[in-house]
């Protein structure tokens, strides 16, 4: 499965490079009876305003030693383990907590305006 996932996004990248090239190709073309500046520069606005924006995930930055030692004296405010320490948990639950697929998407759905237009009707 997934050779045929990779199979297909290197199709989908030799189409899109294709394209590409070849409406770069038209645009020379009509350069000689434009103002080829005004043309480039109006290209690039659209496709700012119609593209999708590609989220890019930044990590965070690591916490300095010191840091890592006041956080771990956070006491862990809900859930199973409410009440302990950060630094008493067990690794593979922080591992499973913040690595999980669940917990990407999770990140992903709080920031959609789906997730805002419900917290707007509950405030």
């Amino acid at each position: 499965m997934c050779k045929d996932i990779d199979a297909t996004r290197i199709d989908s990248n030799v189409a899109s490079a294709k394209a590409a090239k070849e409406a770069f190709e038209l645009a020379e073309t009509l350069v000689d009876s434009i103002e080829p500046i005004r043309f480039w520069e109006t290209l690039k606005r659209l496709v700012e305003e119609r593209l999708p924006k590609k989220e890019v995930r930044v990590e965070p930055d690591k916490m300095t030693y010191q840091e890592a030692l006041e956080f771990e004296t956070l006491v862990i405010p809900y859930g199973v383990y409410q009440g302990t320490f950060v630094r008493e948990l067990p690794i593979r639950y922080l591992l499973a907590i913040t690595e999980s697929k669940f917990s990407i998407k999770m990140h992903r759905y709080i920031k959609s305006r789906r997730f805002q237009d419900l917290l707007e009707k509950e405030e």
